[in-house]
């Protein structure tokens, strides 16, 4: 078996059934848009990826030259590959060779800097990316602890108006049993004791609380109390004063029946 020639990539084929026939060598074409200019993909390797192009070109170049070689000077290609060769007639091979293996060093210290670049490039798009996950984790960290803060401060906030709300209608509710309810218990005791001289005025203010809730609910029923209470002393204060006004005409007609 004859082995591939070193700095090649290609197919040796040999046609069955001839003598000493020559092989033919087909070398691999390069794949890729090498053809067109790449996109300068990291600006500090710019001229290294402008140069990618012709050297991939070279190393095809220099193959062509080698293949040629072993169409038109087959034993001498084997001789000095398979011996090593390199004087005389073999000489044009063995230039040959070195310029492929020189192509191709060029390419990979090219490739191995871009593979680097690649590399590094990489690593830094991680570095930010990890950073940003960083600044997402504290974002969050500041934005949940603010509104857990801004949570609490709203909640004491609603509860102390309720508070407040509460305090009035209990404070209102313990005037008027403590006042109120006494007072017109006296009038009425005065009265039962033939006393008309009483008289009855509630002395809570309305709470006027214009929510819409069940502490609104029981503030308006205080207020409807108070204003309860208030007109059955007007009304009490009234029959009072018009029955001390009826007495002395029923004192001056009794006097004169009998």
């Amino acid at each position: 078996m004859t082995r591939c020639p070193k700095g090649l990539r290609g197919t040796l084929t040999f046609k069955a059934g001839i003598p000493n026939a020559k092989p033919a060598w087909r070398p691999q074409k390069a794949t890729g848009p090498m053809s067109s200019r790449p996109a300068p993909l990291f600006p500090k390797n710019a001229a290294d990826i402008e140069r990618l192009a012709a050297l991939i070109e070279g190393v095809n170049v220099q193959s062509s030259t080698i293949a040629a070689l072993v169409q038109s000077d087959y034993p001498h290609v084997i001789g000095y590959y398979n011996r090593g060769l390199d004087t005389g007639a073999y000489a044009s091979v063995a230039a040959a060779s070195r310029k492929v293996s020189a192509a191709q060093a060029d390419l990979e210290l090219v490739l191995k800097t871009l593979t680097n670049a690649s590399v590094d490039a990489a690593a830094a798009a991680s570095a930010d990316f990890d950073a940003t996950l960083v600044r997402l984790n504290v974002i969050m960290l500041v934005t949940g602890f603010a509104t857990i803060v801004a949570t609490t401060a709203l909640t004491l906030l609603l509860g102390r108006r309720m508070s407040q709300r509460l305090g009035r209608v209990s404070n209102a509710l313990a005037k008027m049993v403590r006042k109120d309810f006494t007072g017109l218990s006296e009038a009425l005791g005065r009265l039962a004791q033939g006393d008309l001289r009483p008289s009855f005025r509630s002395n809570c203010e309305p709470i006027g609380d214009g929510g819409s809730d069940e502490i609104a609910d029981v503030a308006r029923s205080c207020d409807l109390l108070v204003a309860g209470l208030n007109l059955t002393g007007d009304d009490l204060t009234a029959a009072l004063a018009k029955l001390r006004t009826l007495i002395p005409d029923v004192v001056t007609a009794s006097r004169e029946l009998f």
